[in-house]
């Protein structure tokens, strides 16, 4: 697989979201699914698990408590600025929670999973996360990557627990009919065409499914809803602002739909201050294996 025109597609996250939605996450995993994985995972195993698109840590610091001591992590990032920030991320969710147990084996990869020669393909393990990874990546791209698993990984396979995957229905409330149109135009612009296909991007949640059936895999989903409540004022401006950036990029030099697409920004920005605003977003939880 020639990887060269995917690193175009990477896009930086930045520690201040990355601890912003934190919380988010670990409210809306499913926790069925949850349930479902911690139970096929052998007691008094040392587990090996691989986290995904690890950024700075976020899996490690929830896992962490739940999985049985001592496992070994390893994490693969593309970027090592947000690896550097592991430690510090890890220790500070973990007080936060009132949990202290760091791993002892965390192994650090800077690397792009979907680079078959990445090291992480020459180990193997019994559990695989990844958590709001695959929306940014087109559904060949996934294709190649489940490909990419079972050339790799023989009998016995591991666990897939693939967390907090877009699905359809993004929603303001207050809501009226100008709200719905730009949360449309928001979810075709992040479908959009680009160099290396569309982006999954809301439709993320059920084509991964569809592809792991595909493959052969046995495969149960779950919702995970984001619930944004109007205290949460920082969260709904970082996602207001991701809107602002999105959509100020579909509309180009219309300058007729910026004013417009303005003025109802700057309608929910003031909600968001006035604590009068909330906004749900769908994921959905997969959890598979061969």
């Amino acid at each position: 697989m020639n990887t060269n025109h995917l690193q175009k597609s990477y896009q930086k996250a930045h520690i201040d979201w990355l601890l912003l939605r934190y919380p988010l996450d670990a409210t809306a995993r499913n926790r069925h699914l949850e349930a479902q994985a911690l139970s096929q995972l052998s007691a008094g195993e040392r587990l090996r698990v691989l986290d995904l698109g690890a950024g700075a840590g976020a899996n490690v610091g929830y896992y962490c408590r739940l999985l049985p001591p001592p496992a070994q992590w390893w994490l693969v990032e593309r970027d090592a600025g947000l690896l550097k920030q592991l430690p510090r991320f890890v220790k500070g969710v973990g007080e936060e929670e009132g949990n202290n147990i760091i791993p002892k084996a965390i192994h650090p990869v800077r690397g792009n999973f979907l680079d078959p020669n990445c090291p992480i393909y020459s180990h193997s393990f019994e559990l695989v996360l990844a958590n709001a990874v695959f929306d940014l990546l087109s559904a060949d791209q996934f294709q190649r990557l489940l490909q990419l698993f079972r050339q790799a990984w023989g009998k016995p396979f591991p666990l897939f627990l693939f967390t907090l995957n877009l699905d359809r229905g993004l929603c303001f409330d207050p809501t009226d009919k100008e709200t719905e149109y730009w949360c449309r135009r928001y979810e075709e612009h992040m479908h959009r065409p680009q160099h290396f296909g569309r982006a999954m991007a809301a439709h993320c949640g059920q084509w991964m499914e569809e592809l792991f059936l595909e493959h052969g895999f046995k495969v149960e989903s779950g919702p995970s809803v984001w619930e944004i409540s109007p205290l949460q004022t920082g969260a709904l401006l970082a996602k207001l602002d991701f809107f602002e950036k999105a959509m100020t990029a579909w509309m180009g030099t219309d300058t007729r739909q910026r004013n417009s697409f303005q003025q109802w920004l700057a309608q929910k920005r003031q909600q968001a201050y006035q604590q009068e605003l909330s906004l749900l977003v769908p994921h959905r939880d997969v959890l598979a294996r061969m």
